[in-house]
């Protein structure tokens, strides 16, 4: 896609389904982690995918500091 060559209304609507589409993502994501956080046998793997999650991406964020 060449977004050079789009008129301003075709780029903002572009845009706007883009950003449709990734809030559905995110609220199916959270939807999943909200359900698996319920179950019991699931909550504390999924509290450690989370906290190693958030270890990799601070130790990623201080190379580019």
């Amino acid at each position: 896609m060449q977004f050079h060559k789009m008129r301003q209304e075709q780029h903002n609507k572009y845009m706007d389904q883009l950003a449709a589409k990734f809030y559905n993502l995110h609220s199916n994501v959270a939807d999943i982690i909200k359900k698996l956080m319920k179950n019991a046998n699931c909550k504390e793997r999924v509290l450690q995918w989370l906290r190693l999650a958030i270890s990799l991406n601070l130790d990623k964020q201080k190379m580019f500091t």
